[in-house]
């Protein structure tokens, strides 16, 4: 928690901290991203992948995504996320904290537009983008890119 509050300090201490600076500034609200709270899964080759969002406050929903094997003995975690959407200074970024990273890795909201948001970070390696993109209110389309890599996910909301 407390790595997590002093990276929320250096975001708003200087927002070119991490990002590129722009010269057009659109205000994004987090109140766009009410699409994403509930539990949403994709299972596919012996895997599944849940991810959760509950809305914590005014200024922050908080998520976790869990990917579990399937394995003749039973299941295996192979790996735990968590995430979290905030409103800082009227801006809205992604903070991923996966279990190997020992820092969260912020990602701007750039784009919200068409049932689809752009979250971008372009000096981290991997990714640089995470794109989710709702095709109706129970199928999302997640692309993370960066350099030559992409990665698709297609979730479905759980009931």
């Amino acid at each position: 928690m407390k790595k997590f509050l002093i990276l929320i300090i250096l975001i708003l201490a200087s927002k070119t901290f991490v990002f590129s600076a722009d010269s057009t500034h659109s205000y994004h609200s987090i109140f766009e991203l009410g699409k994403f709270l509930g539990t949403w899964k994709m299972e596919g080759a012996g895997k599944t992948v849940i991810e959760t969002w509950s809305n914590v406050s005014n200024q922050t929903i908080e998520g976790s995504s869990i990917l579990i094997t399937s394995t003749k003995v039973g299941f295996d975690t192979l790996s735990f996320e968590s995430l979290r959407i905030v409103e800082m200074e009227e801006e809205v970024f992604y903070i991923a904290k996966p279990n190997e990273n020992p820092m969260p890795v912020p990602f701007k909201l750039v784009s919200s537009e068409n049932k689809t948001f752009v979250f971008e970070n372009k000096n981290h390696d991997f990714p640089k983008k995470i794109i989710y993109k709702f095709k109706d209110d129970d199928n999302i389309d997640i692309e993370i890119s960066g350099s030559s890599k992409q990665i698709y996910l297609y979730y479905k909301r759980q009931k």
